[in-house]
């Protein structure tokens, strides 16, 4: 079955989440290390735990909990480079054999000048990757929420004014979303989450952008909300993708 959603959202049914209980999803880690045991590894135990419990608090607004399912090692020998302080997430399909089906898949390792990165909704992929620092931080939110259909509040900011973007028909702009404020995507014009800059838009329109929403571009250690739309948005497509059909 697929199912569209607002011209961005194409939902396969191969993406589908197991549960312990009702709206639980299950973290299954891919951990980069020296060996299968662990040694080496990327990320403490207290770094693995402690993402958890970010996306617990981040994802409480829409009655989702989540829980530790099982954690693996990945070494250099199963996905080249994965191990070596700079991965590149473009060689993330590398990671596609070691991945469990049903739960949302975490490789957890030091990236190539990135916090995180994450597959779209539509690519039908329950998969992001986390900077082992990060995974305490709204990192691992923000790449969650590209799995379940939200895009950036910065997104293709050039396609229009903001008033375009955030008018009645801004569902078709942006990040398709017309409760979220339009954001420059310069985190240079943030102080933490506080937006400090007076930038205007090729119109001359100043923007107004709201720093602590988690796809925005303030801090990812003070972004700490989704608005109403982006929430509407992402139960809807948790409701699709764990539907019995």
């Amino acid at each position: 079955m697929n199912v569209f959603f607002a011209a961005v959202i194409f939902l396969p049914s191969s993406m589908i989440f197991s549960k312990a209980s009702a709206n639980e999803i299950g973290v299954y880690y891919l951990i980069s290390a020296d060996n299968s045991n662990g040694q080496g590894a990327s990320a403490s135990e207290a770094q693995l735990k402690s993402g958890i419990e970010q996306l617990n608090s981040d994802f409480s607004s829409l009655n989702i909990s989540f829980f530790l399912l099982d954690k693996i090692y990945l070494t250099n020998d199963d996905v080249a480079g994965i191990h070596e302080g700079k991965w590149d997430t473009d060689n993330e399909e590398q990671v596609r054999p070691f991945t469990h089906y049903g739960a949302l898949n975490i490789v957890v390792a030091d990236l190539d000048g990135k916090n995180g990165h994450a597959y779209w909704s539509y690519e039908a992929t329950d998969l992001i990757e986390v900077e082992p620092e990060d995974l305490a931080t709204s990192t691992i939110s923000h790449e969650f929420g590209h799995n379940l259909g939200l895009l950036h509040t910065y997104q293709s900011i050039d396609d229009g004014p903001i008033t375009l973007f955030e008018g009645t028909d801004g569902w078709q702009y942006g990040d398709k979303v017309i409760d979220t404020a339009v954001d420059p995507g310069e985190r240079d014009y943030y102080n933490d989450c506080s937006y400090s800059a007076s930038a205007i838009d090729e119109a001359g329109n100043t923007y107004h952008p709201d720093g602590f929403n988690i796809m925005g571009k303030g801090q990812n250690t003070c972004r700490n909300r989704f608005s109403p739309e982006q929430i509407k948005r992402m139960n809807r497509v948790y409701s699709v993708i764990n539907s019995i059909c």
